[in-house]
């Protein structure tokens, strides 16, 4: 069974993740940059999910002195896709719920996308579906069967 880990800062995203996926992957959740820096080095992971726009300056994500750029929120998930790529992680799904391509930097990448090993997904064609609550979550199932 292979070891997937998702990374998102939203529970609701990371439950339905969790009902969606536990059956078919050996699942492994975290919820900051810290948890799946951690698990990234520590762990033979076969699969990464990661949301691009997480809370930054929790948990120690940033160092101090980065958090006098940082907005509440920042592209944490980059760095969560570089770090499996730096382990030779030979999925990685980048995931989000918003367009972050109005954010600069993921603009900049956006101008050398092309064949790379990533599988990217953003808010044009990420799938949203409604949970029990009626809260709009990702379909994360749906995603990985791109």
């Amino acid at each position: 069974m292979k070891k997937l880990l998702v990374v998102d800062d939203n529970q609701d995203n990371l439950r339905m993740a969790k009902k969606q996926l536990a059956g078919d992957y050996y699942l492994i959740i975290a919820k900051n940059f810290s948890e799946a820096r951690y698990i990234i080095q520590n762990d033979k992971i076969d699969i990464v999910m990661t949301d691009v726009m997480m809370l930054g300056g929790r948990d120690g994500q940033l160092q101090e002195s980065a958090m006098y750029y940082a907005n509440e929120f920042v592209p944490i998930g980059l760095v969560v896709a570089l770090l499996a790529l730096k382990n030779e992680i030979p999925e990685i799904y980048i995931v989000s719920d918003t367009n972050p391509h109005n954010h600069p930097v993921i603009g900049a990448l956006d101008s050398i996308s092309g064949n790379w090993s990533i599988k990217c997904f953003c808010s044009c064609n990420c799938i949203m579906i409604e949970d029990e609550n009626g809260t709009s979550v990702k379909n994360w199932k749906t995603m990985l069967e791109k």
